[in-house]
């Protein structure tokens, strides 16, 4: 029978190798964030997602924008968009409160 003296390391090892595995996790599905989108590919881009911005070449702007989780929220000029993100092979889909939003990936 293990003793406490044990099993302390051990779930502390289990806790630390937990909390590595989910920060990896997050870094790699912002990761898969990463490329131009549209929503057809027989159309323009929609937008370009960057390390840190996000371009739309229609207004030739970029905006800000931050994930947490499966989460991700674009700054809007002060205007926070909060939507749930899943990334799947070379398909994005987006859904909010209001909407789910699908978007293949251009190569």
């Amino acid at each position: 029978m293990y003793s406490f003296r044990k099993l302390i390391p051990l779930s502390l090892f289990l806790v630390i190798l937990l909390i590595a595995y989910q920060t990896r996790s997050e870094g790699q599905d912002q990761d898969r964030l990463l490329g131009i989108w549209g929503s057809s590919p027989n159309e323009n881009a929609n937008f370009e997602i960057l390390k840190d911005s996000i371009y739309y070449p229609d207004d030739f702007a970029y905006v800000k924008y931050t994930t947490k989780g499966d989460s991700i929220f674009i700054d809007y000029d002060g205007s926070i968009y909060k939507a749930k993100y899943l990334v799947r092979n070379d398909t994005l889909t987006m859904i909010d409160k209001n909407n789910i939003d699908v978007f293949i990936r251009f190569k």
